[in-house]
């Protein structure tokens, strides 16, 4: 019987066996959060991490661009041509992902039938997010989103709209962690 391997993001792994391997581990600076990527071939994965540990699930493609992280990979010593050839993978996933943000918010716009002074002032609400999402900052995005949630600043109706987004970024971001 073949035991299936898979990579996990950790956020604050506490138990390691024999049937965890620690792929890279490193603590965000800012946080003080330890993130361990792991491919875990345990039989039975459903003992857990650790009480507070937070695991996502990766695919092999999504486990490697997870190494290119910050967290994982020290850049300092590479040429600015190294970093743009190594980190190009993940950037194009950050694209993707902020693309699919803007496409989201084109089609619920598209959707309520503004006139053109509604739509105006929509762009100036999600102003600071789009912006951030158009110049390629996924936790600049989310930062914004939430910034609005925390200051009760969203737009009457759009609580869910907004809610999606979210859960959609910090579910991204917990693959990937900056």
């Amino acid at each position: 019987m073949s035991i299936e391997q898979k990579f996990k993001m950790i956020c604050q792994l506490s138990v390691v066996d024999a049937g965890i391997e620690i792929v890279r581990d490193g603590t965000d600076s800012t946080t003080g959060y330890r993130w361990t990527l792991i491919r875990d071939r345990r039989a039975d994965p459903s003992a857990g991490y650790g009480p507070i540990a937070i695991a996502t699930e990766l695919t092999d493609e999504e486990a490697a661009d997870a190494v290119l992280s910050h967290l994982f990979t020290d850049y300092s010593s590479m040429s600015t041509d190294q970093v743009i050839e190594l980190v190009k993978p993940m950037m194009l996933r950050d694209e993707s992902i902020l693309t699919d943000v803007r496409r989201g918010a084109i089609s619920y716009f598209y959707a309520l039938d503004q006139t053109t002074a509604e739509r105006g002032a929509a762009l100036v609400a999600y102003g600071d997010a789009l912006s951030m999402a158009t110049a390629g900052s996924v936790e600049g995005c989310l930062e914004a989103l939430l910034f609005m949630v925390s200051t009760n600043t969203i737009p009457t109706g759009d609580e869910a709209f907004v809610g999606t987004i979210v859960a959609d970024l910090q579910e991204y971001l917990m693959k990937f962690p900056r």
